[in-house]
């Protein structure tokens, strides 16, 4: 089943290869986390709740401290959540410029903006684009090949291929989760255009 709504880019130029539905716009997850500025070492908690939204994590359990990047390639939700409190909102808004974002008020808004779920948007355009110019930068290295998102609006999921010299970037929205909606549905593309 094809996605709902997608945009696949060629790395080298940006020329866009295919898009479907590009004006398709919903909050984004956790796509927007490599964006943010990470420092310091955090804990996680597992449970997460901020302002009546149940976030706990979902990677595996970690013992001990862990760093930005380590912190990236699990999507720490306890991580960045604590990180945002770290940083200004101002800090915070310029750094997800790629996601039309606002400038968070409140503690709860700082944090559910670090984990795309107040006050950000996407589009699987928008959201290709600002991945190929992540690729350019040594986070790049963080992500493997690719990153999930999954919020009450859409499923995301921002991938690229071969992941160890990337050519292609696709962002694909649908509906469900990210790992297992948005995901495969990016893949079946990413194949696609690897013949």
């Amino acid at each position: 089943m094809p996605p709902e709504a997608f945009a696949v880019l060629r790395l080298s130029d940006g020329k866009l290869l295919e898009v479907r539905d590009e004006h398709s716009s919903a909050l984004p997850g956790s796509t927007v986390k490599p964006f943010i500025p990470v420092s310091g070492i955090g804990q996680c908690k597992r449970k997460l709740s901020v302002a009546g939204h149940r976030l706990d994590c979902t990677h595996a359990p970690v013992l001990g401290p862990i760093n930005g990047p380590d912190a990236v390639a699990l999507s720490c939700n306890c991580y960045f959540a604590a990180l945002a409190l770290r940083i200004s909102p101002e800090t915070l808004r310029q750094s997800l410029q790629d996601f039309a974002p606002q400038l968070a008020r409140t503690d709860d808004q700082r944090q559910l903006q670090a984990l795309g779920m107040w006050g950000v948007s996407a589009t699987p355009l928008r959201l290709a684009r600002a991945y190929a110019r992540l690729l350019r930068t040594d986070r790049g290295a963080w992500l493997g090949s690719g990153k999930t998102g999954t919020t009450a609006q859409a499923a995301w999921y921002a991938g690229w291929a071969p992941p160890e010299s990337p050519g292609v970037v696709v962002a694909a929205m649908t509906g469900g989760r990210g790992v297992t909606d948005a995901k495969p549905a990016a893949e079946r593309l990413l194949a696609k255009w690897l013949r």
